[in-house]
């Protein structure tokens, strides 16, 4: 039965966007409504899903190359993505439109990562075997962590909380 819904929502977005042959290569569930998922696609295309029906996704286009990464922000309003040329896209959703472009990888962006708590930061992985820590506010890196030895699959960020007055 599961693997009937799987296919049944693959088909479904092949059907939206007229690509018949598009496969999605990754995925982000928004972790705050758990109502809003991103997928990335080996066309190049970010699409954002909700579960409701008279509204159910967005398309942003803007990569040269596959895409090989999404993640979330806490509160589902930024959504980030990378690609097999290396490019991270800073997407905000509601103005629907790019707010930063980050070139710093020289190969494939593998690994995103988005504290639990709001915050301008995120973390990127990428088969050049570097992490990198970025302020997507200020579109710049601000923390180069090298060192593995192999490409890097998968990240995590934790940020404490700002103390209070």
């Amino acid at each position: 039965m599961k693997k009937s819904v799987t296919s049944r929502r693959v088909t479904l977005y092949n059907e939206y966007i007229g690509k018949p042959r598009t496969h999605i290569t990754c995925v982000s569930i928004g972790p705050n409504s758990c109502s809003v998922f991103c997928t990335g696609d080996d066309d190049r295309n970010v699409c954002i899903w909700t579960l409701d029906p008279k509204n159910p996704f967005k398309v942003f286009s803007a990569h040269s190359s596959e895409i090989t990464s999404v993640a979330f922000s806490p509160d589902e309003r930024v959504c980030a993505s990378g690609s097999q040329g290396g490019t991270v896209l800073v997407w905000d959703l509601e103005e629907q439109k790019t707010t930063a472009s980050l070139k710093e990888h020289r190969v494939a962006c593998t690994a995103l990562a988005v504290p639990p708590v709001t915050s301008p930061l995120l973390a990127t992985g990428s088969q050049d075997t570097n992490v990198k820590v970025w302020d997507m506010r200020a579109a710049k890196s601000i923390y180069t962590l090298k060192g593995h030895e192999d490409k890097i699959n998968t990240c995590l960020l934790y940020t404490s909380p700002s103390p209070r007055d």
